[in-house]
């Protein structure tokens, strides 16, 4: 796939660009995909975003806690 390697540079160069997208669309990426190449390529894009921005994750999660009056009070 020649696009991976360009999203493998972006996620390498400028994480925070990519993480948003990707979170929102993984799940149904990772469901609706069938071929094996494309899956495989998913989960290295996963992994390589959980070792440059680790704390997302964490940070994503803290917010999943909070009920949701509070998740959007200013």
């Amino acid at each position: 796939l020649k696009l991976y390697s360009v999203i493998e540079q972006i996620v390498k160069l400028y994480p925070q660009s990519i993480v948003y997208p990707f979170k929102l669309s993984y799940e149904t990426l990772q469901d609706s995909i069938t071929d094996p190449i494309l899956k495989h390529n998913l989960e290295l894009i996963q992994q390589q975003l959980n070792r440059y921005i680790p704390l997302v994750n964490e940070f994503i999660e803290a917010l999943n806690q909070l009920n949701p009056q509070q998740q959007f009070d200013t």
